[in-house]
């Protein structure tokens, strides 16, 4: 699972990013020796999931996932789950933001979270005036249709575009 291998990688380093965690530190040397000369196997969901929480011993952590919609589907479950065990058996504080589409899955393993749900409908306002701007200034820096745009036709491309984007 990649997704957990590059949160162990982000919280393995010292606050000053000088070296690494000895926890990390320990695993590897485990891997290692078990690997006798070969290439150390990488961590599996679990090990991820164990290491992890030995690393959240010593400090809090905020983890922000972004598009887990577009995790793949079999593996997206396992991710769920194992950052749910994360949140159940840290003894220090964490938080996790995900973005992601309303997708049934989700949203059903994020049930039993504490969270707050922030939809496309609740900063739909922000998005358009957001969209309208970035469009309006490629027009005038004449990176979009040379420059020459009439209202209704820039509107059009802004509505088309916070709407194919649905909230995103």
């Amino acid at each position: 699972m990649e997704i957990l291998r590059c949160l162990v990688k982000q919280l393995s380093w010292s606050a000053d990013r000088s070296s690494a965690l000895a926890p990390t530190l320990a695993i590897y040397e485990k891997k290692k020796k078990a690997a006798d000369g070969r290439e150390p196997w990488r961590l599996n969901t679990n090990e991820c999931v164990d290491l992890i929480l030995n690393l959240l011993e010593t400090r809090p952590a905020f983890i922000v996932l972004d598009a887990v919609d577009e995790c793949d589907l079999s593996t997206r479950n396992s991710l769920l789950d194992a950052l749910s065990t994360i949140i159940s058996k840290s003894r220090q504080p964490v938080k996790i933001a995900i973005s992601s589409r309303q997708e049934s899955d989700i949203k059903l393993a994020l049930s039993d979270w504490p969270s707050l749900d922030i939809s496309g409908r609740d900063n739909s306002k922000d998005i358009y005036e957001y969209v309208r701007a970035e469009v309006w200034k490629a027009i005038s820096d004449k990176r979009l249709l040379g420059g020459h745009v009439s209202e209704l036709l820039m509107a059009k491309i802004v509505t088309t575009l916070v709407d194919k984007a649905q909230g995103m």
